[in-house]
């Protein structure tokens, strides 16, 4: 009679068929094998990006509602009526250059600056809040500056409103 085990092509193919069981065994069961995580934590790891994948969500539509208040016409200014300023958008400026606006009731001091295109400062000022409203006028003489924004910045430093403008040189 003859038997898997009597010769040594019968090993081999014992240990050949023990390796394929192994492998689909790894395969169906993946790396849970080698996996350090509990069922628990893994569920408790899904319903944590779940959360967060919903919190994304949310912050986008709100997102999405603020771009379209802005696109349905209404400007930063009709957006938040507590900020505004004189300079209109793409607008022409030479010096002396009066910048004027009103902010929120909690500024105590705004800080109105020229920045060049790329957002570098070039001229700024503190400027002290009175019944919600401020004023300052810039001297100011670009001879390379073409164009950038007048900002007006909090304390923090954060832009309250930012707008593009063409500089004018003075002919003299």
């Amino acid at each position: 009679m003859f038997t898997l085990l009597d010769n040594k092509k019968g090993y081999a193919a014992l240990i050949g068929l023990l390796v394929v069981v192994l492998l689909i065994a790894f395969l169906v069961y993946g790396g849970s094998f080698f996996s350090k995580k509990t069922p628990v934590e893994l569920t408790e790891d899904y319903e944590g990006a779940k959360q967060a994948i919903e919190d994304i969500n949310l912050q986008t539509k709100q997102d999405q509602e603020v771009i379209d208040k802005i696109i349905d016409g209404e400007n930063s200014e009709t957006v938040n009526k507590s900020l505004t300023i004189n300079i209109e958008e793409d607008s022409v400026v030479s010096s002396p250059l009066k910048i004027e606006g009103t902010v929120d009731q909690e500024k105590e001091s705004v800080f109105v600056e020229l920045r060049k295109s790329d957002k570098t400062p070039l001229v700024g000022e503190e400027v002290k809040v009175r019944d919600n409203k401020y004023s300052v006028t810039l001297y100011f003489e670009f001879s390379s500056t073409k164009e950038g924004y007048v900002a007006v910045t909090d304390e923090e430093g954060t832009d309250l409103i930012e707008r593009f403008v063409k500089f004018e040189e003075e002919n003299e």
